[in-house]
């Protein structure tokens, strides 16, 4: 409060600045959980392609 009371900045432009930050944070932790769901999906397909091309690598030995 000793802010509001020695600064010329209004309570309703803090509360705005306040309200921008939560935002503004709220939005880059859905931006984190975007990129962490895109980082699951392209280790999953990788996984994937590599049994893939192990399953591929056997039944090629077992047709020589």
């Amino acid at each position: 409060m000793f802010y509001l009371r020695t600064s010329n900045v209004g309570r309703g432009v803090l509360m705005q600045l306040l309200r921008n930050l939560q935002n503004n944070a709220a939005a880059l932790e859905r931006m984190a959980l975007g990129l962490s769901e895109e980082t699951n999906i392209e280790e999953r397909v990788c996984h994937i392609a590599a049994n893939s091309q192990q399953m591929i690598s056997e039944e090629a030995k077992i047709n020589i």
